[in-house]
């Protein structure tokens, strides 16, 4: 119940920012920092995100103006980089192409793991079978304490083996070079 009791405040300000005189599709400023204008639907994107992510953020008029200045600060620090041109070093680069190389193979894995996920299926038998050997190596509750568990341990395996199936399929249908005396040159 408390996590809804920040909503009556979060929704007035956010009426109260969507009020303006821009018509539609005119992009409403809430505040210009330089030559940078914040929108009052970047402002609200931005809170919404907030709320979501954080349970100990509690909106009001004074923490949405706080988190305001924090978007402020950080669009400083961005402009401030930029103009040391930090933006165009190698470092820089390197870093954000590893960022976006995680993030890639990161979302394809969750929706791989999704698609897998709904294709595993695990048996009564399969169970069994997997309480069985439990039970020959320790003292376990009864298999209809433990079911559940022993399901979702036993769809995870599989899941975990489909992952690796598919990666390696991946491997085995692309064309793989290696400079064997120039990677032992790099060693």
């Amino acid at each position: 119940m408390k996590k809804w009791s920040f909503l009556p405040v979060f929704m007035s300000i956010l009426l109260l920012l969507g009020c303006s005189s821009g018509g539609p599709g005119e992009a409403v400023t809430i505040a210009k920092i330089n030559d940078y204008r914040l929108t009052v639907d970047d402002f609200k994107r931005q809170l919404a995100f907030e709320v979501q992510v954080s349970e100990d953020f509690k909106l009001d008029q004074a923490v949405g103006k706080e988190f305001l200045e924090r978007i402020i600060s950080k669009e400083l620090l961005i402009q401030e980089a930029k103009k040391l041109d930090l933006d165009q070093k190698e470092r820089f680069l390197v870093s954000i192409a590893r960022y976006w190389e995680s993030a890639l193979i990161r979302s394809l894995m969750e929706i791989k793991t999704q698609e897998i996920s709904q294709n595993v299926v695990v048996s009564q038998e399969e169970i069994k079978e997997h309480y069985q050997n439990l039970i020959k190596e320790s003292v376990l509750p009864p298999l209809q304490d433990m079911e559940s568990i022993l399901r979702e341990e036993l769809s995870e395996r599989k899941k975990t083996e489909m992952i690796g199936t598919w990666i390696n399929g991946l491997r085995k249908t692309a064309s793989v070079e290696i400079n064997e005396e120039l990677l032992l040159k790099s060693l």
